[in-house]
Order: structure tokens, then sequence, then C-alpha cells
């Protein structure tokens, strides 16, 4: 890993990667599983209150799909895959290389579908900007949004640049 990068002020160059697994456990996994179904009730709210007037109605559906699929992602990694990975890195285990093939191929393909999703997200909501900004739940909602969307697009390029490049 010879990038130089900074992420929220940690040189992240310096870590190798089981630091990486537990940077990322630590700062996001707990944070997102928290809020994430709280989040996906204020954006059903959202739709509601603004159903006639704007398409948070798909917002809150493509929301939704990201808060799922999140939730699943982030048991799985926990569970299998950064087990796994932790093997395969410390030990350079065979065994573990093949056993995370087709999770990571998963993965992969659940990172692009998140992206896609935020990319509709953002599309529909004109950058996340408030069709009432005198409404605090509205500007409450896609500030929230925003910062979800900045912390997994985070997450997902610390795992696809840097755990999951021997596999792809």
């Amino acid at each position: 890993m010879q990038s130089k990068e900074r992420i929220e002020g940690i040189d992240i160059s310096y870590m190798d990667q089981t630091s990486i697994i537990k940077y990322i456990e630590r700062k996001y996994y707990e944070d997102l599983l928290d809020e994430l179904p709280v989040l996906n009730d204020y954006v059903e709210k959202l739709s509601k209150k603004y159903k006639k007037e704007v398409e948070y109605d798909k917002v809150a559906e493509l929301f939704y799909n990201i808060y799922r699929e999140m939730t699943v992602h982030i048991e799985t990694e926990q569970s299998d895959v950064y087990p796994l990975l932790l093997t395969y890195y410390e030990e350079n285990s065979d065994a573990a290389y093949e056993a995370l093939k087709p999770h990571i191929t998963r993965l992969l393909d659940e990172h692009k579908n998140i992206v896609n999703w935020f990319k509709q997200i953002r599309s529909l909501t004109n950058g996340y900007t408030p069709v009432d900004s005198n409404e605090p739940l509205n500007v409450f909602v896609m500030k929230k949004l925003e910062e979800n969307e900045d912390n997994i697009m985070t997450l997902l390029h610390l795992e696809n640049n840097l755990l999951f490049t021997p596999f792809r």
C-alpha cells in the first residue's frame, strides 16, 4: 500500500491491512448500524410529508435499499469476511484466499449497488438540497443523507482499494 492518503486526518499509508480492518470496524460499523435504521425512519417521514411535491418516495425506497444492504453487508464482513481477511493477511493463507474470493466478488457487487443508489438519491434531491430550507426535518434529513453517503463512500473506498485489491 503505497498511496499517500489522508482520511479524516489519519494517514492511512502507514496502516497495514489488519489496522485498516480494525479502523473500519471502530470508525464506521457501530455508527452505521445505529444510525441507518433511525435515518431510514426519518426519510420515510419526509417522504410522507412531501408526497405530492417531490420524489422523496423514490428517495425513501433507494435509502431503504442502502440501509438493508449495508446492515447485511456489515454483519457478513464482521462474521465471515474480516476474520478470513485477517487470516489471509497475517498468514498469507492460500485457503483463506480461495475462501474469500466468492465473498469479495459479492461484496464488490454490493458496493456498486450502494454507489448507484446514492447517485440516484443525490440526483433526486438536487445534491441533497432541501425542498423546504425552513423546515427542520427536511434540512436535517438532507444533511444526514449526505453525511452517510460520505461515510459509506469512504468505507467502500478503504475496502475496494486497500483490502480487496488482491481478490479483483
